[in-house]
């Protein structure tokens, strides 16, 4: 239940985009005072689970309190559009939706008052700024709408720009346009048209990845859209006059999914009306009144440098005193609304960091974990200023030999993203100074991901942590703590690691060898490669052949890898690393476009039923990418 997060994942309700007729190949032809209403449907359901990153070699995801859910959200009613600024190179509309009909759920629960304040939001009118291709330039919404509002309606806007081609006798283009969720290519393709009619087919192919080509993997999310939207065009009307279709978001990071979206959506041109030249005017004077209270917010923008402004809008006038009521009413079942509870409770530690001594009251006045008090370790952890960590701190320490408190405490201070040098050794001493097994080996787990947060901030603390595991590691006399400590390492990723757990992937024990060459997964280094490549083509054991493969996953393909996935499953008869060595093949086949040639080969050919299968479903998906 993380902001970010829920932003990235509310897709929502629909919207088309407007054009000026100044353009003669344009899909839009606006008149000034002419008001388009359009009837919508639109549902949309997405899951994530970011605990898949840091899953143990038996492919168990490390739970991580936030890292997993899902949102499902359904929506219909009305929108209108009104051109009434024409500029040079842009037109301005004001807009308006009508909300016939508005849920959503998230993680299963229907908060309905967040839900309330949403649909307020979103109907409050707008104003939208196209260039003349169809492109949009930006919004401009009213200060008070929530953030969670105008991120749904920007997806929506994103999610229904038609672009034009230069010129209407293309059969077939290819744009650049932005969401919410970053940059993408798209193609149109034209359909068989009627007299007065003609469809195409709109595909998102690619979205642009933040990273260069030259670097080494990053745990940033790739997007991969798929499906496609059909939409009528009316040449006697000038624009869209139906669109109809679904959309899907796979979610991956370093090759691994993530998350989900899929969305299916109708709209259809109910009517057009004429307004005024006065009323047209009145229009533009209002604008222009209410400027100082709109905010210009383009398609895709990223949180991080503007998270003050959220966490004000969110926070609103709320006192710490209604907080401080809201969370008795959970404690008493009298609400169960707690989404719009835990943004609120985030926003104020955030912009009032030294004020929370009434809610840490709240965490230290009990013996078992209530429903407020996970909600807020919840809001600590996710803000995670040194504030929030010293309550978080004082609280493990309260409760060190109680744990069934102490664990999900434990869970909770993985999401930290700069933790303290405090929380880092109270942690330490959790994980190596407790007699308890379950207690120390869920924090070493979590120290292990901080140590791969710390690497770039605090180089040394986190080569500290990865150091007491590797000296641990030397002294460990049984398999469930090698293996541990191995998982530990992995986490962390750090280079220093690898002497080590070279040595580990050379043991006699199948589950040690195929642990350590799981550790391997985020170590960039081309003798981890080789190591993984090597225990692809000679290694004795099944498990470990395939561990390897999983963790090649991780990688970008480099031209030894390809050699030695596609010799190993052209001659392997093991089905199952044959299945992993095709996917990896699969993610690869930018960097080796013969790959899809060998996928193809397969589909038809290949001796065992599962590759051919798995083939064909790849294949399946590329008229999507």
């Amino acid at each position: 239940m993380k902001l970010k997060t829920f932003y990235l994942f509310s897709l929502l309700l629909l919207i088309t985009n407007l054009e000026t007729p100044a353009r003669a190949n344009s899909f839009y032809d606006f008149k000034s005072g002419e008001k388009l209403i359009y009837s919508f449907r639109y549902r949309c359901e997405s899951s994530y689970d970011f605990g898949r990153i840091f899953k143990t070699s038996e492919g168990n995801p490390l739970i991580i309190p936030g890292a997993i859910g899902d949102l499902r959200t359904i929506v219909s009613g009305e929108v209108f559009f009104l051109p009434f600024i024409d500029k040079e190179d842009a037109v301005i509309l004001y807009c308006k939706l009508k909300l016939n009909y508005f849920y959503f759920e998230l993680n299963h629960l229907h908060p309905h008052e967040d839900e309330l304040t949403i649909k307020r939001d979103m109907e409050k009118p707008f104003y939208i700024a196209f260039a003349k291709s169809g492109k949009i330039l930006y919004l401009e919404i009213e200060d008070s709408v929530c953030g969670v509002a105008d991120g749904y309606i920007r997806t929506l806007l994103s999610f229904f720009q038609i672009v034009s081609p230069e010129s209407f006798r293309e059969e077939c283009w290819q744009t650049e346009e932005t969401d919410p969720s970053g940059i993408y290519k798209a193609t149109y393709k034209k359909l068989v048209g009627g007299k007065d009619t003609i469809s195409f087919i709109k595909s998102k192919i690619s979205y642009k990845s933040a990273e260069k080509a030259d670097e080494e993997p990053k745990l940033n999310p790739k997007i991969v859209p798929k499906g496609e939207i059909r939409i009528e065009y009316a040449f006697r009307v000038g624009k869209p006059i139906s669109l109809k279709g679904n959309d899907e978001l796979e979610i991956f990071i370093v090759d691994r999914k993530v998350g989900n979206i899929k969305t299916d959506v109708i709209l259809n041109l109910i009517s057009i009306e004429n307004i005024s030249e006065a009323e047209t005017s009145a229009l533009q004077n209002v604008y222009i009144e209410r400027k100082t209270l709109l905010r210009k917010l383009p398609l895709y923008q990223k949180l991080s440098g503007g998270e003050e402004t959220i966490y004000r809008k969110i926070l609103g006038d709320t006192k710490l005193d209604n907080l401080l009521g809201e969370l008795s009413e959970i404690e008493q079942g009298e609400t169960k609304d707690s989404l719009s509870l835990y943004l609120k409770l985030k926003a104020f530690i955030y912009l009032h960091p030294d004020d929370c001594e009434k809610i840490e009251e709240i965490l230290l006045n009990s013996k078992e974990l209530k429903p407020s008090q996970k909600l807020i370790l919840e809001a600590l952890s996710a803000v995670g200023n040194s504030q929030a960590q010293e309550i978080l701190l004082r609280f493990v320490r309260t409760n060190r030999k109680n744990p069934s408190i102490l664990l999900p405490v434990i869970y909770s201070l993985a999401d930290i993203k700069r933790p303290i040098p405090a929380i880092v050794d109270e942690l330490s001493q959790l994980a190596f100074n407790e007699e308890d097994f379950e207690i120390p080996s869920t924090a070493q787990l979590v120290l292990g991901i901080m140590a791969n947060r710390l690497r770039d901030s605090s180089n040394e603390i986190s080569e500290k942590i990865v150091d007491k595991f590797i000296d641990r590691l030397n002294s460990s006399s049984s398999i469930r703590e090698t293996t541990l400590l191995l998982l530990c390492l992995g986490n962390a990723g750090l280079n220093r690691s690898f002497p080590i757990l070279l040595k580990f992937s050379e043991e006699e024990s199948p589950e040690i060898r195929a642990t350590a060459l799981w550790a391997m997964r985020f170590i960039w280094t081309k003798e981890a490669e080789d190591v993984l490549l090597k225990a692809i083509l000679s290694d004795p054991q099944p498990s470990v052949r395939l561990q390897a493969a999983l963790s090649l996953s991780f990688r970008k393909m480099s031209s030894s890898s390809y050699q030695i996935h596609k010799k190993v499953l052209l001659k392997s008869d093991d089905e199952l690393l044959r299945i992993q060595l095709l996917k990896n093949l699969w993610n690869g086949r930018e960097s080796f476009p013969e790959i899809i040639g060998l996928i193809k080969k397969l589909a038809r050919e290949d001796k065992q039923a599962k590759i051919r299968e798995t083939a064909k479903s790849l294949l399946a998906e590329e008229k999507y990418r």
